[in-house]
């Protein structure tokens, strides 16, 4: 898996990364009757942790790294991390 990054974007697979715009892209394949770009809106928190995922290049982060980098300076429950995650997956 390889990723490319600007000063504002990160492309990733077939998907190009906004994070300041908190905007996905996913670029159609060439057997894809979609024309142009498709834009979905990440939660913040969900934005932070793809970002935070991406910055980790492939090493695995600890649910302790994990939260910290998401939520920090704040206490909250690992249902709070599950839920991100699963919105990471959809």
């Amino acid at each position: 898996m390889t990723t490319e990054n600007s000063a504002d974007c990160w492309q990733l697979a077939h998907w190009r990364i906004e994070p300041d715009s908190h905007r996905l892209y996913v670029q159609p394949t060439q057997t894809d009757t979609a024309v142009g770009l498709q834009p979905q809106l990440l939660e913040p928190r969900v934005m932070t942790a793809l970002m935070l995922l991406l910055q980790a290049n492939g090493r695995t982060l600890t649910d302790a790294e994990f939260m910290q980098g998401v939520w920090p300076g704040l206490v909250v429950s690992d249902a709070s991390l599950y839920k991100v995650v699963a919105e990471l997956r959809k």
